[in-house]
């Protein structure tokens, strides 16, 4: 498989679990998201990133400023609502469960959306923390 740090195109969605996390795994700095009731609604993020952890057990960290906000274990599903048939990551955040399904990396930049009807697609570029 080619190098994850360096891949510019791929299509995530359709792939399997251990392949999503070959191509996911390490820093990203979250950009923006768009998506909500229009659309089209954008949100630019400064100081927001994501990491993903695979070594020992699958974990989701969200750094906000510096500050670690968020660290969970990732829960794995292919549930028979999710878009494209993809496996969904989830973890607990109160008082829901938040789920994410990799699109795909484009052009670099790694693309995530959530599994509402009213989802974000969350562009994210790679990084090192």
């Amino acid at each position: 498989m080619p190098n994850p740090q360096t891949v510019q195109n791929i299509i995530l969605y359709n792939k399997s679990i251990n392949t999503i996390k070959y191509y996911i795994a390490g820093d990203w700095k979250l950009n923006y998201k768009i998506g909500g009731f229009t659309g089209t609604e954008r949100t630019d993020f400064d100081t927001t990133y994501f990491e993903f952890h695979f070594q020992w057990a699958d974990t989701f960290i969200r750094i906000d400023t510096g500050k670690i906000t968020l660290n969970t274990p990732i829960n794995w599903e292919k549930p028979n609502y999710a878009p494209y048939g993809a496996y969904v990551m989830s973890w607990p955040l109160n008082p829901i469960q938040f789920e994410l399904f990799a699109v795909q990396i484009k052009d670099g930049m790694l693309i995530l959306s959530d599994t509402c009807p009213d989802c974000y697609d969350y562009y994210l570029s790679r990084v090192k923390l």
